[in-house]
């Protein structure tokens, strides 16, 4: 494996191929006329995790990986017959999962020391909050800490 870039394209390019080879199972609910809800349960038990695994990390991918990764659950909910708002988009999703990571990081004891907080301490009515991270260049700024601390 090639590290010189640092993109994501490659991760991003195997996620769909497996993913796409698990539209089968959405298919295969349709065809034999089961309800809607297994279909979704199918897509969401087998597919979504794919596209969402370990997405706090890998979640500012540019919009148009993101396309591509929306372009899996699309035709799944297409095949399924269900609007393509039945579901949250995964642009969306990588948000809130994000978010969450960050409040479960900030619980904990063993990451607090990245988490700088201001000091309100000349305006009592402000509350504390954690500053977001000087950012030189974008790669740091999309990072996971920074990222997050902006969601």
């Amino acid at each position: 494996m090639e590290f010189t870039h640092l993109k994501w394209n490659s991760h991003i390019s195997s996620v769909l191929k497996k993913a796409n080879k698990r539209i089968y199972h959405v298919r295969a609910c349709k065809k034999a006329h089961l309800p809607d809800e297994v279909g979704l349960t199918t897509y969401t038990t087998k597919i979504r995790p794919l596209l969402e695994y370990a997405c706090p990390i890998w979640g500012s991918i540019p919009h148009y990986l993101s396309l591509e990764l929306q372009r899996v659950q699309d035709p799944c909910l297409k095949i399924l017959g269900l609007p393509k708002d039945a579901l949250e988009t995964l642009a969306s999703s990588r948000s809130n999962l994000t978010k969450n990571e960050l409040e479960r990081m900030m619980r904990s004891d063993t990451f607090k020391h990245l988490f700088k907080q201001s000091d309100p301490s000349y305006n009592l009515t402000r509350k504390r909050c954690n500053q977001v991270p000087l950012s030189r260049t974008v790669r740091h700024q999309q990072s996971f800490v920074p990222r997050a601390l902006r969601l």
